[in-house]
């Protein structure tokens, strides 16, 4: 009996040590990391779904830093060489990098690969931000709360709208999604989605942003509902221009009207006639009704005489510090000094060499 009770008191000790030592292993590893933030602590307050709208305008910066690019060989502009080619960490102008357009023939879509990528990179955190803070809005107590959060998800909105813009410009169907991809597998073999489907899309979340987002900026950089309503107006112009199926001067795209590289596009033309007078009744309601008015009350300076050149409008004043916060300014990125690696590329891009080694890459005509 003593022996067999030796032997039951001595698995009762070691069952008990396991059952303790499987504690104190539980208790170790299910542990809140002292040096980040936990996913189930953030999503709580305002402010984390605010650092998150701020990490979204950061991506979406990096798209449209220079935009100027894109009017490539263009009555008013000729921009020559690749652009973007320095690599250097922080760097704001690797999405464009290596992209150029010297010419009308070229295919300016595909030197943008690094482009393309900065576009999803820009939806795939819209998104992120977008369904985390949907996620907050049944525990907000308080009406004010609600509105500053569905605000965020304006902001989000139209900054995915602005991505998906952009993208179904340059490459007409792409593959769209408004979740939060948790895996490369997921869109490894995602198919394009028409460029209807995605025009549709874009103007629900121009429409969204435009209901939810305040008549005047929080803060310098962040978006209003008059920029919204502006965009969507942009967007039903643009949606007519491609459903046209002539022009004015009887002259028409292509044998179909639209875009002849485009084969799933099929324009329309009553669509076009609708999308001018919406593009239209946007434009006016912004003009009307946003209470903005125009930069310097729209003095040009010294312009001489009608129809002549001699003597050209003085935009001065548009290029400095104090036009940045003009109300005119409706849907503008801010950037950071010299060595934050948030500059823009303006003095750059269309300085000559005597101006601070730039290199004269645009030049206006």
């Amino acid at each position: 009996m003593k022996k067999n009770g030796f032997i039951i008191l001595t698995i009762a000790c070691v069952v008990g040590a396991n059952l303790t030592l499987s504690s104190c292993v539980d208790n170790l590893l299910n542990q809140t990391p002292a040096g980040e933030l936990a996913s189930s602590l953030y999503w709580k307050t305002e402010s984390d779904a605010e650092y998150a709208i701020n990490g979204v305008y950061s991506q979406a910066r990096a798209m449209f830093n220079r935009d100027y690019v894109f009017d490539g060989n263009t009555e008013y502009l000729r921009f020559r060489g690749n652009v973007g080619t320095s690599q250097a960490t922080g760097d704001r102008s690797i999405a464009y990098r290596s992209g150029s357009y010297n010419n009308p023939s070229s295919t300016y879509g595909s030197s943008f690969d690094n482009y393309y990528q900065y576009a999803y990179a820009t939806v795939n955190r819209a998104n992120y931000a977008i369904q985390n803070i949907e996620k907050m809005l049944p525990d907000v107590k308080t009406e004010e709360s609600k509105a500053k959060l569905e605000a965020f998800i304006g902001e989000a909105k139209m900054l995915r709208g602005m991505a998906y813009f952009r993208l179904i410009s340059m490459w007409g169907d792409v593959p769209y999604f408004d979740k939060i991809i948790e895996s490369n597998d997921e869109v490894a073999n995602i198919s394009r989605t028409s460029i209807t489907e995605i025009k549709q899309h874009i103007y629900d979340d121009f429409t969204y942003a435009w209901e939810k987002l305040p008549a005047k900026p929080v803060a310098l950089g962040r978006f209003t509902k008059w920029g919204a309503l502006a965009f969507r107006g942009k967007l039903q112009l643009f949606w007519a221009c491609w459903n046209r199926t002539s022009w004015p001067w009887n002259t028409p795209v292509s044998p179909d009207g639209g875009w002849p590289e485009l084969d799933t596009f099929t324009p329309n033309a009553s669509e076009s006639a609708q999308a001018y007078k919406d593009a239209a009744a946007d434009f006016k309601k912004v003009i009307e009704e946003s209470g903005i008015s125009l930069f310097r009350n729209g003095e040009p300076g010294d312009w001489g005489e009608m129809g002549g050149c001699e003597v050209l409008p003085n935009y001065f004043y548009l290029f400095l510090p104090t036009a940045n916060a003009d109300p005119e300014l409706m849907v503008g990125f801010t950037h950071g000094g010299t060595g934050t690696g948030q500059g823009e590329e303006l003095m750059r891009d269309f300085g000559t060499r005597a101006t601070e080694g730039s290199q004269g890459w645009g030049q206006p005509r």
